[in-house]
């Protein structure tokens, strides 16, 4: 998308758009790493497998340290895919 703003042109660009033909690629391969989870895995697998939700993985833990865990083992298992998993947020209540 091109907009013009005074005589300056802002473009955005976007590396994956989703509604696509691309995205039920994007899914299958995902789903196909996720099915091929090694037994170290298999737990963070069947997390991000039901967290996901077009391309942010929604999901909730009972301690900071189960987070941290799932942010680890979620990268090292998507990396073999080249699947860059960024922009963690998290709210702590107490």
């Amino acid at each position: 998308m091109i907009e013009k703003i005074g005589t300056t042109l802002k473009i955005y660009r976007h590396r994956r758009s989703f509604g696509v033909t691309s995205s039920p690629f994007t899914g299958a391969t995902l789903n196909h790493h996720l099915d091929n989870a090694s037994g170290n895995f298999d737990n963070v697998a069947k997390i991000l497998r039901k967290s996901f939700y077009v391309d942010n993985c929604v999901t909730s833990f009972e301690t900071e340290e189960q987070l941290q865990k799932f942010i680890v083992e979620s990268k090292i298992l998507l990396s073999s895919a080249h699947f860059n998993l960024r922009g963690w947020r998290s709210q702590t209540f107490y």
